[in-house]
């Protein structure tokens, strides 16, 4: 092969990256209801993003300036979606007289512990429950797990769910679906899903009452998942050849785009389902939980149309994921917000015991002084 060949087909390669980096990054602007396959390479962008920087670099390194000129543009076309996905912002000081308060979110798998002890720890303590013990926050959203007095919960040590109900004495959810709330404070529910469908009860409405009389409304919310089963993941994540990446594909266009394509459906119904809901709610609000989605997409769009933002964007310099198995990494879990807040910060915790890492934001208030915050129409 000749060094002009060569260079023809990388090339060409290129611009084949380039051209699927731009379609993936506007992905959620198309309706999954119609179009499953733009949604789908949403999923990819970032890698594709950071393929495009790599090649783009290699290529000025090269003084190819044509083909390099052609990465820069593509990058800079994506940009809006670059910035959801590698923000450049730093966390952030409360200014003087600003009340805060701390929360995670985390879908904590049913208090599960994917990662064995070692074989010299017989406690029955749970790493999931003494991480919350020991954050300092204020509230607790969970998902995937039915709450206080039921198997998953009091099958570890009691001395350490103790400590967690004296330093979380006020709490709601957890009975008619895995949605969950730990306060500090007195919280109530104000709404759910009105269906009997177990893949539908996508989110609680909590009222949070906090120090200073102020009102805090948090829509927990757990979205459907992709349903994938394990052999299917394996489809996805066990390309190592030509070979197996033919078959792959062959079992992507079968059921797994079937299963996909559900999923961004439902996600999108249960979104204008929440949205309508909190559009009778003023004053701080939290949307916060396992989405199930990436950012950028056609459900967290909605949110962001909505006038929410994205406490991740505004405090993170750079990317992360939440989910951390299966070589899946994206991020799933979100935090997004309404009202007078501002986000301060915004980490990912990284114990490992669910398939799901945590997130801790702190907030602050910026109205002045503080005010009671009441929905517009009567609880849903």
């Amino acid at each position: 092969m000749t060094l002009g060949l060569f260079k023809l087909i990388c090339r060409i390669l290129s611009g084949i990256l380039f051209a699927l980096t731009l379609f993936s990054a506007y992905g959620g602007l198309f309706n999954p209801d119609f179009f499953t396959v733009p949604a789908v390479t949403l999923l990819a962008f970032p890698w594709l993003a950071t393929a495009t920087a790599v090649v783009t670099l290699a290529w000025l390194a090269g003084r190819q300036l044509i083909t390099a000129a052609t990465g820069v543009v593509t990058l800079l076309a994506c940009w809006g979606p670059l910035e959801t996905y590698f923000p450049l912002q730093t966390a952030k000081e409360a200014e003087p007289g600003q009340q805060t308060f701390k929360m995670i979110t985390w879908n904590i798998l049913h208090t599960d512990d994917l990662r064995p002890k070692s074989p010299e720890d017989t406690t029955l303590r749970s790493r999931a429950f003494q991480y919350i013990i020991d954050s300092g926050a204020d509230f607790v959203c969970f998902q995937e797990i039915f709450g206080p007095y039921t198997k998953e919960y009091c099958r570890w040590d009691p001395a350490q769910l103790r400590k967690l109900d004296q330093t979380y004495p006020y709490y709601a959810g957890g009975t008619y679906n895995d949605l969950y709330i730990l306060s500090k404070y007195p919280v109530e529910i104000l709404g759910r899903p009105v269906t009997d469908d177990p893949f539908r009860q996508s989110y609680n409405i909590f009222r949070i009452h906090m120090p200073g009389g102020r009102e805090l409304t948090v829509a927990d919310v757990h979205l459907p998942s992709f349903q994938l089963s394990d052999k299917e993941r394996q489809v996805i994540t066990d390309v190592k050849d030509s070979q197996s990446a033919k078959s792959s594909a062959r079992e992507f266009k079968g059921t797994i785009l079937e299963k996909l394509g559900r999923a961004f459906k439902t996600r999108d119904e249960m979104a204008e389902d929440l949205i309508d809901k909190l559009s009778h709610y003023r004053g701080a609000l939290i949307v916060c939980g396992d989405f199930n989605d990436v950012p950028s997409s056609w459900c967290y769009r909605k949110f962001i149309k909505a006038g929410f933002t994205d406490a991740f964007t505004q405090t993170n310099f750079w990317n992360t994921h939440t989910f951390n198995e299966h070589l899946m990494y994206f991020r799933l879990d979100q935090i997004l917000y309404r009202g007078p807040l501002q986000a301060l910060s915004m980490e990912r915790g990284d114990i490992d015991s669910s398939d799901h890492y945590p997130f801790t934001a702190t907030f602050a208030f910026t109205d002045y002084p503080a005010a009671k915050d009441k929905p517009s129409g009567p609880n849903i």
